[in-house]
């Protein structure tokens, strides 16, 4: 294709085709050598088109997934630092609570590491969403358990009866929004089925890590400060 202006032409688009089945790195290095042969002739080439751009996505990707889990963990860190010092006066138990959300989050990238799944436009955005939808799950059994702790109990009777009155409601949300989007797996379109299948492997990793991991971590909390059955719950809104 050729662009003319005033009567010359000025600029010219060549499409050249590939092997679909190419690597997108040879593809890019082979067509940037045919462009610098053809600069050093005094012409301006830019190389494109959509194997270029994929290949640049791609190398892009971890980048963009490590920065957004920065900073989705930072921000929601942040939040439950504050709001369990101003309830709970304990701003550790915040981050206690996140801690099982972050093991679930090297869960599912060694996950889709041992499957195989690449990198893509959408698993790029598990690690955040296992934060997302983890950490609700990690804030119902560390409020039942300071309930608990505030009526009374010791940690470990506080976190038995956390776990037998928290775990069933737990499984059946867990449950369900896991077969919601597992039902994705089914989808044609292979990303599609990645995303579906890895989000919830992802479900199933944030309930594991609210009712196995947490629970241990907050009765050592609870050991490490005397008084955490001493401070009052929160009080519903109301009252």
């Amino acid at each position: 294709m050729l662009h003319r202006a005033d009567g010359a032409y000025v600029a010219t688009r060549m499409a050249v085709s590939v092997d679909p089945e190419a690597d997108g790195d040879a593809i890019i290095d082979q067509s940037e050598t045919v462009a610098a042969e053809l600069d050093a002739g005094g012409a301006t080439v830019t190389v494109t088109g959509e194997p270029v751009v994929g290949e640049l996505i791609q190398d892009h990707l971890l980048d963009t997934l490590l920065r957004s889990l920065a900073v989705t963990l930072l921000a929601v860190l942040a939040v439950l630092l504050v709001v369990f010092r101003v309830v709970h006066g304990s701003a550790a138990l915040g981050a206690v609570t996140l801690l099982p959300v972050a093991l679930a989050v090297s869960w599912i990238v060694g996950t889709m590491t041992v499957l195989g799944y690449p990198l893509s436009v959408l698993n790029v955005i598990i690690a955040s969403l296992t934060v997302g939808i983890g950490v609700d799950y990690s804030i119902h059994v560390s409020e039942r358990f300071r309930d608990e702790l505030a009526d009374g109990a010791t940690p470990e009777a506080a976190i038995t009866a956390t776990i037998r009155g928290t775990g069933a409601a737990l499984l059946g949300s867990a449950a369900t929004t896991a077969v919601g989007f597992g039902v994705l797996a089914l989808a044609i379109h292979p990303p599609l089925q990645q995303f579906g299948t890895v989000t919830a492997i992802m479900i199933g990793y944030a309930f594991l890590g609210a009712v196995v991991v947490l629970p241990s971590l907050l009765v050592l909390w609870a050991r490490a400060r005397p008084d955490a059955s001493d401070a009052p719950a929160a009080d519903p809104a109301g009252t």
